[in-house]
């Protein structure tokens, strides 16, 4: 099993590095859903869509390059576009664990993110364990809008509280 540790940074960012690559997360503000995602030197946008935060777009160059949706239940669609029939789905995994998982449309596990809060900088550092058929080179963006997605899934539990 392949692992890779995303740092936040700051209380703005994440930072993944596997082999020779990096990934950044950057927000805009400090509770903002507007997101940069640096891939090497290119950059992502992650734009809110709706109005409730419910949907947003991945941006490279101003064009949809990812949709992602949220559910009912809690779970957030990742998909390329609405045509297309390949997604991904993000969903919560346990009551009292912070873990999460990607799944593909026939619902095969590519890999889990487990949090790990830090109480000395009142942030998250989260630890990516993936399945030996996912490769992580080619998919870093796929990995930086699940850190997006699990960091959006924990404002929101917040929030409730």
């Amino acid at each position: 099993m392949k692992e890779v540790t995303v740092i936040s940074g700051s209380k703005k960012g994440f930072t993944a590095s596997y082999a020779d690559n990096h990934s950044r997360l950057e927000y805009t503000g400090w509770m903002s859903r507007k997101a940069e995602i640096y891939i090497g030197d290119e950059l992502y946008t992650v734009a809110p869509t709706s109005f409730f935060s419910s949907s947003a777009d991945v941006l490279k160059n101003g064009r949809p390059v990812l949709q992602l949706r949220m559910n009912w239940k809690g779970d957030t669609k990742i998909s390329e576009s609405k045509e297309s029939g390949h997604f991904y789905t993000f969903r919560h995994q346990g009551f009292f664990t912070s873990g999460y998982m990607i799944t593909d449309e026939k619902g095969t596990e590519l890999f889990w993110l487990e949090s790990k809060f830090k109480w000395s900088k009142f942030n998250a550092d989260y630890t990516i364990s993936a399945a030996e058929s996912f490769h992580y080179e080619g998919n870093e963006l796929l990995v930086m809008v699940a850190v997006y997605c699990a960091n959006y899934y924990a404002s929101m539990q917040m929030a409730v509280m």
